[in-house]
């Protein structure tokens, strides 16, 4: 029996539509031939996309631009600049760690409890600890003051042969870098290797068997300025409040008495720059349309002699693509009510 897709491309999510294709057929919508297209149009037309793009974060949450990170603390320190491009904290929890010791640790730096001096892991070598009992480890951390640094984390049951589980870096805006571990070994050698060129110097390096998330709470501004002393240490952070500057923040309370502590976020970014004309959007297909058709009545409105019902056609068109996309735009778990009647049945 013949398919019924014997005449098909037999292929999914392999059309990519770059900014060049965006804007040419955004300019036919609008009535202007690619033809006419000077230089001065196409830049005013990657301005109006990245203004389209940018405005998406003031319209709700866009599901594919949610980012879960981890960050360290750093000791009496109450505010942590936030990835550049956050536009809000969207889940936020303290992390508990337990962090086995090391049976052998030559660089005194495997699950330490303080930070160390220094230690230098030359280019090439690698920093080594065994663990008796064979923990199964679910997290992997490095401190390193010195931004974007990156290391391997390596296991083996033999000490001979060694198999990785990942890399981990840390970052301009927090030293500490962390790595999710997922399905990990049960063996007794770990070891974090440098691959760069240049030695990297750490001063912690973390190993954890066992976490356990904790939700945080989130203040308004009106709250954590009443609080009478900002800068009480404790030994987990509570809430926070998020300071929505041109660079954001968070400010945890209490405040880490120690560099080991540990928060879990899923932020939400602003979308990607537009970038070069043979670039494509960072947007999910089901979303084309509606930038499209949003770029189209945009551009219909910068050109001279366009008619004007044709712009208000390109509005409505835009105007019915983005509904469809922001009502799909959704994770479709199911929603629970549950009404506090206790007031009225005591």
């Amino acid at each position: 029996m013949a398919s019924n897709y014997d005449n098909t491309s037999n292929t999914t999510g392999q059309t990519t539509i770059s900014v060049d294709q965006l804007i040419s057929f955004a300019y036919k919508e609008a009535g202007k031939l690619s033809e006419e297209l000077t230089p001065e149009y196409i830049n005013a037309a990657r301005q109006a996309l990245w203004y389209i793009l940018i405005n998406l974060s003031n319209r709700g949450v866009n599901l594919w631009l949610l980012e879960y990170i981890v960050m360290g603390s750093e000791a009496q320190q109450r505010a942590y600049t936030l990835p550049v491009g956050t536009v809000d904290i969207r889940e936020a929890n303290y992390r508990t760690l337990t962090t086995p010791s090391a049976t052998t640790d030559t660089t005194q730096v495997f699950n330490t409890t303080t930070l160390a001096l220094s230690y230098s892991i030359a280019a090439g070598a690698s920093a080594a600890a065994f663990f008796s009992g064979s923990p199964r480890f679910l997290s992997a951390g490095f401190y390193c003051e010195t931004p974007n640094k990156t290391l391997t984390v390596e296991y083996s049951y033999d000490n001979i042969t060694w198999a990785s589980v990942g890399t981990v870096s840390n970052s301009a805006v927090n030293n500490w870098g962390y790595l999710q571990i997922d399905g990990s070994p049960a063996a007794g050698f770990w070891r974090f290797r440098n691959t760069s060129a240049s030695a990297i110097v750490v001063r912690s390096l973390s190993l954890a068997s066992v976490q356990q998330d904790i939700p945080m709470a989130r203040m308004n501004r009106n709250d954590y300025f009443s609080l009478p002393n900002k800068d009480f240490l404790g030994v987990r952070a509570l809430q926070f409040w998020m300071d929505r500057q041109v660079t954001p923040e968070i400010n945890v309370w209490p405040v880490p008495q120690s560099a080991f502590q540990v928060f879990q976020f899923i932020i939400e970014l602003q979308p990607q720059d537009v970038g070069r004309l043979t670039n494509e959007v960072a947007i999910p297909d089901r979303w084309v349309p509606a930038i499209q058709g949003q770029l189209s009545h945009r551009l219909a409105k910068l050109l001279p002699g366009i008619d004007p019902a044709r712009i208000q056609m390109l509005k409505q068109d835009a105007a019915e693509a983005t509904l469809s996309a922001e009502e799909e735009d959704r994770d479709k778990s199911p929603i629970y009510f549950r009404p506090n009647v206790s007031y009225y049945t005591r």
